[in-house]
């Protein structure tokens, strides 16, 4: 009887190998649990990351797809301003530059307004106006905030000056006759005092940032006080020539 005893209690035990193989199954299991935990987390952090680097992007130049009646309305810092920003910090406090319309950006965390500055890893980014990047440390990568200063600040706008019924100016009245235009921040390309067309009948402004600005013709010979008219100009990143037509009233026989 006490045989069968100690034969019951051996069989339903376990022998010092079989706990020692159930401890190392039970630690690889864990480790790769927590590899994959580990991988997990990480790559959280970096889709994390990236979304965030968009989104200071599209605070810097603007987010493409806010768009009413058919016009382009947001286009960030540059937008505004005119000018990149010199830091991040300038995308959430006004670094003292004109029609400045911020902060363009929510802060994650109210207690840590910066948090914004720094990756999901924890780690600072590094904003290079001059190269036009924005990288992370934490994550590895560098997105482009655009291809080129001139995708930015270089359009040029060819405006053809004509009347209601589509004639242009002669040559004789081009001497009247100046195309201007007022930037978001007030900056004027152009002036109403200077004639700047051509004998073709067309006017010439380069150098347009980004953004929603606002195109003049002044004719000096229309009237007793001269005729100006009043356009909207709306300039996408790398539009290249932009065509316009300023149309006066009438222009002179």
């Amino acid at each position: 009887m006490k045989r069968n005893l100690n034969k019951i209690r051996n069989q339903s035990g376990f022998t010092l190998m079989e706990l020692v193989i159930v401890i190392v199954i039970l630690g690889i299991l864990s480790l790769v649990a927590m590899q994959s935990f580990s991988k997990r987390a990480e790559r959280q952090r970096s889709e994390a990351t990236l979304a965030e680097m968009e989104a200071i992007k599209m605070a810097i130049v603007g987010d493409p797809d806010k768009i009413q009646t058919g016009v382009r309305v947001d286009f960030g810092y540059v937008g505004d301003v005119g000018a990149l920003p010199a830091n991040l910090a300038a995308l959430m406090t006004n670094p003292g530059v004109g029609n400045w319309n911020g902060p363009y950006m929510e802060a994650d965390f109210v207690e840590d307004p910066a948090d914004y500055a720094t990756d999901a890893f924890g780690q600072a980014y590094v904003y290079n106006p001059a190269t036009l990047t924005l990288y992370s440390p934490g994550a590895n990568v560098t997105i482009q905030i655009a291809s080129s200063t001139a995708e930015l600040f270089g359009a040029t706008v060819k405006a053809l000056i004509t009347d209601r019924d589509g004639f242009t100016p002669k040559t004789t009245d081009v001497g009247n006759i100046a195309v201007y235009i007022t930037l978001q921040n007030g900056t004027m390309i152009g002036s109403p005092g200077t004639p700047n067309v051509a004998t073709n009948g067309t006017a010439t402004l380069a150098g347009i940032p980004i953004g929603n600005h606002i195109l003049q013709g002044f004719h000096s010979a229309i009237g007793a006080t001269g005729e100006t008219v009043t356009y909207y100009l709306s300039v996408n990143p790398g539009a290249g020539v932009v065509l316009r037509e300023v149309v006066f009233s009438s222009l002179p026989e």
